[in-house]
């Protein structure tokens, strides 16, 4: 279960387990759960378990025990499928400035003509 943290926390989230969103953001989840599940298993083995069939492609759903942030135990159900996390950015402007550099190298903006690399073009007075 160490691969399951929460990234992101709900209002909900903040509710059920009387948490500030500061105290639960970045928690793992076998923090916020007993030691051993209703059932007898240790959470982390049965965590472990759930995220295998997860990974596997499965889209379990499941009773799990929580606590909240008074150590009192929460039956809950949870259940869901992988999460891939992402990020995403625009990179336009930053492909942008190739070509405009690319273009002011061959272009004189004062004079409008066309500039040739490397060549010395001498001023119009």
């Amino acid at each position: 279960m160490a691969l399951c943290y929460l990234p992101l926390v709900l209002g909900l989230a903040l509710r059920l387990f009387h948490y500030r969103r500061d105290e639960l953001l970045g928690r793992s989840i076998q923090s916020i759960s007993p030691l051993r599940q209703a059932d007898g298993r240790l959470s982390s083995r049965a965590g472990k378990a759930f995220l295998r069939r997860t990974i596997a492609g499965d889209a379990p759903v499941f009773e799990w025990s929580h606590r909240d942030s008074a150590g009192r135990q929460l039956p809950c159900e949870a259940g869901g499928n992988l999460l891939i996390h992402a990020c995403v950015t625009d990179i336009s402007e930053r492909q942008r400035y190739p070509r405009e550099i690319e273009r002011l190298a061959y272009s004189d903006e004062l004079t409008g003509q066309v500039a040739m690399a490397g060549a010395h073009v001498p001023p119009r007075w």
